[in-house]
């Protein structure tokens, strides 16, 4: 199954959290291998959602909905994605992103 194009991505969980260094679970030095920064963030957008178009593998369900994985690439970084279908709503929002050995 592939998730819509129309998946929600929200520029504060980008700006904010991925791209935000963290005392803990920092994703910003990862991210940054692959040129990835708070003044191009948009180009962390462009590309989680161009892997939209791999297909995407059941994860858990839940009492908020359905989660699904994706794995692809962000230029040279191997990734997992996750996303959350909520019930009831139109489309699927991404939550997070690990990074794959």
């Amino acid at each position: 199954m592939k998730l819509p194009q129309n998946s929600i991505i929200s520029s504060d969980k980008i700006i904010g959290y991925l791209l935000k260094p963290n005392k803990t679970n920092d994703k910003s030095k990862f991210l940054a291998l692959g040129g990835y920064s708070l003044d191009n963030w948009l180009d962390l957008e462009h590309d989680l959602r161009a892997l939209l178009r791999h297909p995407a593998d059941l994860g858990q369900r839940n009492k908020y909905g359905q989660f699904f994985e994706i794995k692809g690439n962000l230029r040279n970084l191997k990734v997992k994605t996750i996303w959350l279908w909520e019930h009831g709503a139109e489309a699927p929002r991404f939550i997070t992103l690990v990074p794959v050995q």
